[in-house]
């Protein structure tokens, strides 16, 4: 028993020195919403007055992950390249997309739409893979007019700002059962969100990780759509679509389980410590009676 404590204890104790040395290593920039009158796009690359960056240094993208207080990132590949030929170029456009996001003085204060770190850059064959990290997806398009790449609403708020559309607030389509469907009928709103996609390129995965997709509805539906959903995951090979997720009830029940095991151990823990600690005195006073009767 002693040595299972002892083992557990131990690992406990990596798994926190690694955890407290990742968090202190890297420690995300401060984020805002970019200025009114400008729009960084992520994916749409149509718009002459907004270049996309991104594609402009030869980013392409592979997948967009999205957690759901809206942070995440989008995993990139530059083909045919390395990560010595490329890894300054790299950094070159994730300051031109910073500096164009926000005004000087705030940039100068270390205000950050986007950042990559070192370890995110990777040679992947003969490409180079980039994770590039964000706070929030709704920061990126705030020109007044302009539709974002990416925007989370609440599903309260998209039905309020959507309320005239009746045809597609009711036709929604249920990822299960691939039926037809109201988001408007819900009963219980609470907790769903409703994520709204432009001009992805055709069949770039979207992770909602920790969310469970719900229903889905295709902008411009021609008949012809192929769309593929796997619990988190949709691809689809329309470029304009909306998505309603809701956390996933397995996520919070691992990690209220993950918290009780590691309460009870640490209690469990301390309880055996105590114990050996006093165990330990009652043996000390014992020697010492001993030995003070036999002189």
């Amino acid at each position: 028993m002693k040595r299972v404590c002892r083992f557990f204890a131990f690992v406990m104790l990596i798994f926190a020195i690694s955890a407290s040395s990742g968090c202190e290593s890297f420690k995300a920039p401060p984020s805002m919403m970019v200025e009114a009158n400008i729009f960084v796009p992520i994916f749409s690359t149509n718009y002459p007055d907004s270049p996309n960056i991104f594609n402009k240094y030869g980013f392409e993208a592979a997948q967009l992950t999205i957690n759901f207080d809206g942070s995440g990132h989008i995993y990139f590949f530059i083909r045919n390249s390395t990560v010595e030929e490329r890894k300054n170029s790299i950094y070159t456009a994730i300051e031109e997309i910073n500096e164009k996001a926000y005004t000087e003085g705030d940039f100068q204060a270390g205000y950050r739409l986007v950042w990559v770190q070192e370890k995110n850059i990777t040679q992947e064959g003969n490409d180079v893979g980039i994770i590039v990290e964000f706070k929030n997806a709704n920061f990126f398009n705030n020109k007044i007019g302009r539709s974002s790449d990416v925007k989370l609403q609440s599903l309260e708020e998209y039905l309020a700002e959507n309320a005239g559309d009746v045809e597609g607030n009711n036709n929604f389509t249920d990822a299960s059962t691939r039926k037809k469907t109201s988001i408007v009928s819900i009963e219980d709103k609470e907790g769903y969100k409703v994520v709204t996609l432009s001009k992805l390129p055709n069949h770039i995965p979207v992770k909602f990780a920790g969310s469970l997709i719900y229903a889905y509805y295709l902008n411009d539906y021609n008949g012809n759509e192929v769309v593929e959903i796997n619990r988190d995951t949709i691809k689809s090979s329309l470029p304009n679509y909306k998505v309603l997720i809701k956390p996933s009830q397995t996520s919070k029940a691992l990690m209220i389980i993950a918290i009780l095991f590691g309460v009870s151990f640490a209690v469990s823990l301390t309880v055996k410590l105590i114990l050996d600690i006093n165990r330990r005195k009652r043996r000390t006073i014992d020697i010492y009676t001993h030995s003070k009767k036999s002189n």
